[in-house]
Formats: C-alpha cells, structure tokens, sequence
C-alpha cells in the first residue's frame, strides 16, 4: 500500500513486482487500490492466484497478473540495480538517490530496488530473490526496519529529488 499510495507511483514513475515465496511473480498495475482488510485482501489474493489475473470492475484493464519468471525479464534495460539489506552498504538515503540521478549521464539511467517484506532472514542476499541480480546491497539502516518503512524512505527522497509533491 506504501508504494501505490505514494506521489511516486501517482506520477506514474514506479514499476512494482510482487516476488513470492513460492516464485510466483506478480505484476501491479498503478492504479490498484488494495483492500483495506485482511478478508478482502486475502479474497483478493486467492482469486488472483485461481485465475492469473484480477481486472477491474467494469473496465478492461489488468489490475494485476501473474506473469512468467525470471523477474530480470521485466527490468529495463541497462537499470541500475540494489538490493535493500540491513547487511548492506551503509548509505544515506538522500545521498545515495542524489549520487544516482546525478550520474552525469543524459539520458536518465531506471533504478531498480529489490526489497524484502518478510519478518526474518534477508530474501535480497538469497539466490532464489534478488542475489541473481541485484548489483550491490546497501543498508539505509542499522536496524530492520519493515518493508513498507524501507518503501516510504525510498519513495520520499526521489519525490523530494524530482519535485514531485
């Protein structure tokens, strides 16, 4: 919900895959709204596992689907790629998205964060996640810190860094 509630993702400047335990990828369209409730959620899951896709009422467009593995296949081409890791490189968070966008490059260079949401272990070091092609691993803190925390501090510093909002 960080993500799709964000300035960012209303600017339409995110792309967000969904990387399950079980390796099922999932894509999500911008402008879905998730359920507010567990119940709902959950339902809405299950459908979208049952049938590949979950579209919205009344419209023909994809709100998410399932979509074949490898996650690389839907990076863009020549992105910059960094894995969010308490073990990581420890950077500051403003620094590190003013480095990146002011690469000196002309065309901008995509930036692709893989970001762990699960309570224990770190999925971005693991080789079945983001190990296979995240380029370095960085810490923008000493401390775990949750999914959707990691998300809002990414989302605020390339808000601020752009002007958006």
């Amino acid at each position: 919900m960080t993500l799709l509630d964000s300035p960012l993702n209303k600017a339409g400047k995110l792309l967000i895959y969904i990387h399950t335990a079980k390796n099922v990828l999932i894509e999500v369209h911008p402008s879905l709204r998730v359920p507010r409730t567990f119940k709902r959620f959950a339902g809405l899951c299950v459908e979208l596992l049952q049938r590949q896709k979950i579209r919205a009422a009344g419209a023909n467009e994809t709100l998410m689907k399932v979509v074949s593995n490898p996650v690389e296949k839907y990076l863009p081409p020549g992105c910059r790629r960094f894995g969010m890791s308490v073990s990581g490189r420890p950077v500051k968070m403003r620094e590190f998205a003013a480095e990146l966008d002011a690469s000196g490059q002309s065309m901008p260079v995509p930036i692709v964060f893989a970001v762990g949401g699960v309570a224990r272990s770190d999925p971005v070091t693991e080789a079945t996640f983001g190990a296979n092609y995240v380029e370095e691993n960085v810490s923008i803190s000493p401390y775990g810190l949750s999914a959707s925390c990691v998300c809002s501090k990414i989302c605020n510093e390339f808000e601020h860094l752009w002007g958006i909002c």
